[in-house]
């Protein structure tokens, strides 16, 4: 079973399209990014290209729950595979919204309102195995043309 990865997605502007792709791999020992780029954790050495294990995501589906706060109970809304919103291609999951979806994404602060959450990615394995990927903060702001 892997970790979920722990970054930050960028902003989702209401009434505008979003599509961030995540592309993952994995190393078999304890990495830190330093200037630029991946190190052992231990010795500080270069991590060698030969050591880095693009994601495999074929014949996989996944799930993308936003939440209010970090409980599983508080589901906003989702995201899946099975609904297009979400491609996964060899290593890289790639979350997707309309337009239309994000404009009526409401922004507030009393629910169903947000203004933050917290988005949960789950991928299910051919096989059935269930592994967390990624827990991404994102933010809801409101998107005005000019």
């Amino acid at each position: 079973m892997t970790s979920p990865a722990r970054l930050s997605l960028p902003p989702i502007y209401q009434g505008t399209s979003y599509e961030v792709p995540l592309a993952r791999s994995t190393v078999a020992y304890a990495v830190r990014w330093e200037c630029g780029r991946l190190v052992d954790a231990c010795t500080g050495a270069p991590v060698p290209d030969g050591d880095i294990i693009p994601e495999d995501y074929t014949g996989c589906s996944a799930v993308a729950q936003f939440l209010r706060g970090s409980t599983p109970e508080a589901v906003i809304f989702e995201l899946t595979s099975a609904a297009n919103q979400i491609e996964l291609d060899a290593d890289t999951l790639t979350l997707r919204m309309t337009a239309d979806y994000t404009a009526a994404l409401e922004l507030g602060d009393v629910p169903p309102a947000w203004s933050d959450c917290l988005v949960r990615i789950t991928v299910t394995r051919p096989g059935g195995e269930v592994e967390p990927q990624y827990e991404l903060p994102v933010v809801l702001l409101p998107w005005r043309e000019p």
